[in-house]
């Protein structure tokens, strides 16, 4: 019974991962809008590695930890500001 909340715990922060992501691309085309909340979906994988000792299909906690951890940064930061620092780039018109 617990291996299924912990699956389906997984499976909602990586869902709140992606709806971040989507919001918060959004949000860098359209210069405003709602953002994602960053901190809710890695505290929900800190709770499945520490405390549960989840590891689903990683080989180690390490390797979960820098996984899930690195996905979480892409979707939170890196990819919105990439998708920004490009966008408002090439909507720019050269001043004369």
């Amino acid at each position: 019974m617990l291996a299924v909340f912990d699956i389906g715990l997984l499976i909602a922060a990586v869902t709140v991962d992606f709806v971040s992501l989507v919001l918060n691309a959004r949000r860098a085309f359209r210069g405003h809008g709602a953002s994602g909340v960053p901190g809710i979906s890695w505290l929900a994988y800190v709770v499945l590695l520490e405390w549960r000792k989840e590891l689903f299909f990683f080989t180690s906690a390490g390797q979960a930890g820098v996984v899930l951890t690195s996905f979480h940064i892409l979707c939170h930061f890196a990819v919105p500001w990439t998708i920004e620092l490009l966008y408002r780039r090439k909507g720019r018109t050269p001043k004369s």
